[in-house]
């Protein structure tokens, strides 16, 4: 990825001499995850030293390096669309542009949150429901089932794509299905091979992985290479990991959404605390 070393290096190498030498090191990092990334290693390798150019002085006309860098990319040197989306939402940008009144603007430009609406039925029993997942650059419609959360082989889905999310939720509506709930998290997919691999953040919970492959070996080959302990995996929906990690039953929350758990952590008021 030489040409995206030359960009980074012009316009950080005089001006910010440390936050070039912090890219390159972020850059050498990443060449460690090239092995398990497959064809999606040059989008990692040129985001990985690309990621803070927004904070060159010249670039920076928000004051929010993470969408100054990924506009420059995109409009003076039309960098693919997944490097810039990867450089305007690194280090989860969403979240900090959503205190400096910039959550829409990089949303719009460079989105990267997941959305989910989760319907149930009285035709669907309890161990299953439909999901309608906005994906950013796609919309999926899902109907999940779980019958085993202790096994990989517990859990099957049926997915397809959608081309608009609100005509869906809609016909589902009339269908005599009714939405339960409406959940947030954050997602990075990279795929190698037919396995598929998931950073996902949710509220309240620590960023972890997730390994989706076309049979058991394949997901326990995909461990192995990165040095996992296949039997410390944990199966089924993510409602479960709530449960042990967090103490909470999501299940029972019409809403899951980042912005509670970060007024939840904010601290008390004067008259709250009286």
């Amino acid at each position: 990825m030489l040409w995206a070393w030359r960009i980074a290096e012009s316009e950080l190498a005089t001006s910010l001499p440390r936050r070039w030498a912090h890219s390159q090191g972020v850059a050498g990092q990443a060449d460690r995850l090239v092995r398990v990334t497959g064809d999606e290693s040059r989008a990692l390798a040129a985001a990985a030293v690309l990621h803070d150019v927004g904070y060159a002085p010249r670039l920076a006309v928000t004051g929010f390096h993470p969408l100054d860098g990924a506009r420059f990319l995109r409009d003076e040197h039309g960098v693919d669309e997944r490097v810039t989306r990867l450089v305007a939402n690194h280090s989860f940008a969403l979240l900090e542009a959503e205190e400096r009144g910039l959550r829409e603007v990089l949303e719009a430009e460079f989105p990267l949150l997941e959305d989910q609406l989760l319907f149930e039925s009285d035709v669907l029993d309890g161990s299953q429901w439909v999901r309608l997942r906005n994906e950013g650059t796609r919309t999926t419609l899902t109907l999940k089932q779980v019958t085993d959360a202790t096994s990989i082989h517990g859990t099957t889905e049926i997915e397809t794509e959608v081309g608009d999310l609100d005509a869906m939720a809609e016909i589902l509506t009339n269908l005599g299905l009714h939405e339960v709930r409406y959940q947030e998290n954050f997602r990075e997919e990279w795929q190698l091979g037919d396995v598929a691999f998931d950073f996902d953040t949710w509220p309240d919970l620590p960023t972890f992985l997730e390994i989706e492959g076309p049979d058991e070996p394949s997901v326990r080959d995909a461990a192995a290479r990165l040095s996992l302990d296949y039997t410390a995996a944990r199966f089924g929906s993510v409602d479960t990991i709530y449960k042990t990690e967090a103490g909470r039953d999501i299940l029972a929350e019409p809403t899951l959404l980042f912005a509670d758990t970060r007024k939840s952590a904010e601290p008390a008021t004067a008259s709250q605390r009286q």
